[in-house]
């Protein structure tokens, strides 16, 4: 049988393919384009109120004729299809004429830590958390007065989601706090699981939030987002291709070299005949083909090579093995060396200069395409979709939990805090003060997971202003979790922090 093989100089073994399909792809396929028709857009602040002064997530706002069927693509890439006749006023008459439909997403923690929305419910006296894989606001009016979807006429809306898994869908069914035990305030909101539409939360502390929140769809799966990988392989094709840098051989570094037994089998891969691969991996890490000996061992019948940007304007290529019932895959780059890299490097400084040319031509065009295509490749890679029957939230949750629980009184050293949130890694974040009061110097039940990789947010409000402070994950990386067990006692350290926009908010957390 005619085989490619795969070696490592280190380790100086084989890695046999019996090949059945070999590909080399670059970043992007050929794209269709989808576009919103007649409709008209604009950009402003939430009208709602969220936990922070100064920012929160912003809405999208469109308008357009209730009569005509709409289809709206959103920043984030969701998409909102409204038809003829769509909606309807409160004695249930069709709205006609001009329509405002606002619309907020909320894709990642910092969206969710500053929109004021709660992230937990109560249920029968036990408080749990929810872990989100997408939230959205929609809402509708004319002229100043909320108007309502049709009955039979379901809003079809597929929310761009960054999380994989199944998660259930819910409705908040927003209500005002009982003002028979507390002072009159804003409304709030809380999440609340309810198995039938009907459960309501008690209202007997002046903390709790009041609302119902209903399950509209159980354990839903997500679909691939196919609009993605389709509108960065169009952005692309607009912008002049960037050479690629020669890299230059390591010495001291495998090399992971292909050896074809008979080329005449496979002229496809003569390509790759004469070329030197290095691994191009985090060293040690888990796809380093040095720490996975098994590789060596097993017999390959698909073989993929995927070109991908490296930093400093470099290539790399992901490297995929498969066979009927293993995979594995990591990330190789060519290597060069004495004249092959002298005419490598020449080549490139010529390509390199044509480049430049190009993007000169283009001017603010240019920028324009790459802040689009910077925008797309953060987009979520799945779709979660949606039948909306009502205006107002809906979400993608589960309950969450703590595998290693730790409850400790904590403490903010000499500062005293108005609000503190609990970010747990990318699972989670807890408003643990539930929207904040008087001053505070400690929280007597403050519980984390042990297992997370934490972070606290403090918030501090005095005469209309904010200050923002900051447990980091490195801090929480340093707390002695068996003397925190023992004492139930965790004192910490704030730092401030700048935070005046959303930008700044992901920067820190992340």
């Amino acid at each position: 049988m005619n085989n490619l093989s795969f070696k490592s100089s280190f380790a100086k073994k084989m890695l046999p393919f019996a090949i059945l399909a070999i590909s080399l792809q670059s970043c992007g396929e050929n794209a269709t384009k989808t576009e919103e028709k007649n409709t008209t857009k604009t950009a402003e602040t939430a009208v709602k109120k969220g936990n922070f002064e100064g920012f929160d997530v912003a809405q999208q706002v469109y308008e357009f004729d209730a009569s005509e069927e709409k289809n709206i693509i959103t920043d984030a890439g969701t998409k909102i299809k409204f038809l003829p006749n769509n909606f309807v006023d409160k004695s249930g008459n069709i709205i006609k004429g001009k329509v405002k439909i606002t619309f907020r997403e909320f894709h990642d923690l910092a969206d969710i830590m500053a929109s004021g929305i709660q992230m937990t419910y109560d249920s029968a006296g036990v408080k749990h958390n929810f872990e989100s894989a997408g939230m959205f606001e929609l809402r509708g009016s004319q002229n100043g007065q909320d108007i309502f979807i049709a009955k039979e006429k379901p809003v079809k809306l597929d929310l761009i989601s960054q999380k994989n898994g199944a998660f259930n869908q819910y409705y908040l069914e927003e209500t005002k706090q009982n003002t028979a035990f507390i002072k009159p305030k804003a409304p709030q909101n809380n999440w609340l699981i309810a198995s039938a539409y009907a459960q309501e939360m008690p209202q007997t502390i002046a903390s709790r939030i009041v609302g119902k929140w209903n399950i509209t769809m159980k354990s839903q799966l997500p679909t691939p987002n196919t609009e993605k990988a389709k509108k960065i392989a169009e952005l692309e094709e607009k912008l002049p291709k960037q050479p690629a840098k020669p890299q230059q051989y390591n010495a001291n570094e495998p090399i992971l070299d292909f050896n074809i037994s008979n080329i005449k089998e496979f002229p496809e891969l003569a390509t790759f005949q004469n070329i030197v691969w290095q691994y191009g991996g985090e060293k040690g890490g888990q796809n380093d083909p040095q720490k996975n000996d098994w590789i060596f061992k097993t017999t390959w019948s698909q073989v993929k090579l995927q070109s991908i940007n490296a930093p400093g304007g470099g290539i790399k290529y992901n490297l995929s093995l498969k066979n009927d019932t293993k995979e594995f895959s990591t990330q190789i780059i060519p290597a060069l060396r004495g004249k092959q890299l002298e005419n490598a490097e020449l080549l490139f400084q010529q390509k390199n200069k044509e480049y430049e040319i190009q993007v000169q031509k283009l001017g603010e065009e240019a920028e324009k395409i790459k802040k689009e295509l910077e925008k797309v490749k953060i987009q979520g890679d799945f779709v979660r979709s949606f039948q909306v029957q009502m205006f107002g939230i809906s979400n993608c949750d589960i309950i969450g939990s703590f595998s290693m629980p730790v409850a400790v009184n904590l403490t903010f050293g000499t500062i005293s805090v108005n609000q503190v949130f609990l970010v747990m890694g990318k699972r989670a974040v807890v408003d643990v003060t539930r929207g904040g009061s008087g001053r505070i110097s400690n929280l007597e039940k403050f519980t984390f997971d042990a297992s997370s990789q934490n972070q606290i947010f403090a918030v501090v409000k005095e005469k209309g202003k904010q200050k923002f402070y900051h447990f980091s994950k490195k801090d929480f990386a340093n707390v002695n979790i068996e003397q925190a067990k023992n004492t139930k006692k965790l004192d910490i350290n704030l730092t401030p922090v700048a935070i005046e926009n959303m930008a700044q908010l992901r920067e820190v957390m992340n």
